[in-house]
Order: structure tokens, then C-alpha cells, then sequence
């Protein structure tokens, strides 16, 4: 898994607004499952998300900012697991 590819898919998450709810349920979803480990283990690894955290951290946590940075977290994990998806499925 390349960076420029996962900054490319985040980026691409993140700027499709309309797509969000349905990543943050299947999101969910796998974490309820218990499968989450990877994407934690990315998000609380990944630069960006640290200075997301960072950021977050400071906010008032009921604000619409800090609300669109935690989606942001969000979007970097479901990458990571989608990737992570990807490269387990059989080559065809």
C-alpha cells in the first residue's frame, strides 16, 4: 500500500461529502464486529491523523468543526481497512 494511493483515497473520501454516512456505517459495522484492529492501529499511526487529534483535542467537542475533523479520522481508518481488503482478496 502506497502513501500517494491512501492520501489519494482519503482525499477522495473526504471531498465526497454524499458518501459519508454510508463509509461511517460499514465503518461501524466492522468495528462492532471486532474488526477494527487495523484500522485503529492505522489511525492512531498515520501522521495525519495525529495531528488531526491534535487538533481535535482542542475543540469544543459539540462543534460542526470538531465533528468534520473526526469524520477526517474516520475517513483515514476506513481507507486503511479498505486497502487492507484489498490486498487479502485472491489475485484474478
Amino acid at each position: 500500500m502506497g502513501t500517494g494511493s491512501s492520501l489519494r483515497n482519503t482525499t477522495k473520501t473526504i471531498l465526497s461529502p454524499s458518501t459519508w454516512p454510508g463509509k461511517a456505517n460499514d465503518l461501524w459495522t466492522k468495528w462492532q464486529a471486532g474488526k477494527n484492529l487495523d484500522a485503529i492501529a492505522h489511525i492512531i499511526t498515520d501522521p495525519g491523523s495525529q495531528r488531526l487529534f491534535a487538533r481535535l483535542a482542542e475543540m469544543p467537542s459539540s462543534s460542526n468543526e470538531a465533528r468534520r475533523v473526526a469524520m477526517r479520522i474516520s475517513a483515514i481508518g476506513w481507507v486503511a481497512s479498505q486497502q487492507r481488503d484489498k490486498e487479502k482478496q485472491p489475485a484474478q
